[in-house]
């Protein structure tokens, strides 16, 4: 089945669920391993935890209950998933049973990693801006620069055929770099995705002030996509989730909970995470979304309580909204009109060159 199919019947099943008051499982996002071999300032995994993490067969029987579960798709990420040896056996199996298979990478490693690469249905690699801006942030564990790698794998993963996205988050340094990743965009024809810093975790000697723009900052940054995006540029994100970032009635990294004044105007059904999506831990905890990895107040299940016990769990949770940018996407997909712009998307996605232009 090919991509565009696929995604159809993951947005007609989140869709009917949505309409229908129902939870059910439709899309993971298994972190497979805390891991990675780069030091990202703002990244919401904690590598300071000491945890066991789930070894290769476990993942393949949560893979199988998924598939039993009637899930359309998982995408790989960690960490850096790539570290992990049996990263391909996952990819097999995901396709095995049906499942669209997507990852999530730092890109570091695609060359090297470019045969398993080429079996996924797509990629996303994080990259936030021009060279100055990604590299103050975004570093190997030497603490060297990584833009020209992630360029690399930009430029092998298109080659391969891979239908290929950008990840990018709007710190103090990139904000001013949207223009320089579209342009990139249109270079490798793919899709740039823009986020503001989520929650994270309090890191030793680590100041946020460092990396953190302005709420004021960062709205004006929306502001100026919501323009790009009507010009006809590469940006991933929907014009109402733009205009929804641009809006967001609180801090970027405060998560609104019911009963919280900021919460006016949204109910309970509006965020689908732990309702159609669920991410699950490098030691098989269950988390709604990776907004709640780093919470005080939401007390993960895993799956050694078992699959039912950790999925009930996710309904637990107290947010109502937050400022990540799938929260919006992933609600205006219940729409006819949201449907409609994430079908255009992949549609274009699909059609998307191999080779870069000149």
């Amino acid at each position: 089945m090919g991509l565009f199919a696929q995604r159809a019947k993951i947005f007609a099943k989140t869709l009917t669920a949505r309409r229908l008051g129902r939870r059910t499982v439709v899309s993971a996002t298994l972190l497979l391993t805390n891991r990675c071999n780069m030091k990202c300032a703002y990244c919401f995994v904690d590598q300071t935890r000491p945890r066991r993490e789930l070894t290769e067969q476990e993942w393949l029987s949560l893979i199988d209950e998924l598939a039993r579960r009637g899930a359309q798709a998982v995408c790989l990420m960690g960490g850096e998933p790539l570290l992990v040896p049996f990263f391909g056996a996952l990819v097999d199996r995901i396709r095995e049973r049906g499942m669209l298979c997507e990852a999530v990478s730092n890109g570091l490693l695609v060359p090297r990693e470019i045969d398993q690469i080429r079996k996924l249905d797509s990629l996303l690699i994080s990259l936030d801006g021009a060279p100055k801006a990604n590299d103050r942030y975004r570093c190997n564990a030497q603490g060297e620069g990584t833009y020209r790698q992630v360029i690399e794998a930009i430029e092998t993963a298109r080659a391969a055929g891979v239908p290929t996205r950008l990840n990018a988050v709007l710190t103090r340094e990139s904000v001013a770099d949207i223009e320089h990743l579209l342009d990139l965009a249109d270079r490798h024809d793919l899709f740039v995705a823009f986020s503001p810093i989520g929650a994270f975790p309090r890191r030793d000697g680590m100041s946020a002030d460092d990396f953190l723009p302005s709420d004021a900052a960062t709205r004006e940054a929306f502001v100026r996509l919501k323009t790009l995006k009507r010009m006809g540029r590469r940006v991933f994100n929907s014009l109402p989730a733009l205009e929804y970032l641009r809006d967001y009635p609180a801090p970027y990294q405060q998560i609104i909970l019911a009963g919280d004044p900021a919460a006016a105007g949204f109910s309970r059904d509006f965020c689908t995470f732990g309702r159609t999506l669920l991410y699950v831990d490098a030691n098989g905890d269950f988390y709604p979304c990776p907004a709640l990895f780093n919470s005080e107040w939401f007390r993960p299940k895993s799956i050694h309580d078992g699959f039912a016990t950790a999925w009930e769990q996710l309904a637990a949770r107290e947010c109502v909204t937050c400022a990540c940018p799938a929260v919006f996407d992933w609600n205006y997909v219940t729409s006819l009109r949201g449907l409609g712009h994430s079908l255009s998307t992949t549609w274009r996605q699909m059609q998307s060159r191999k080779t870069p232009r000149d």
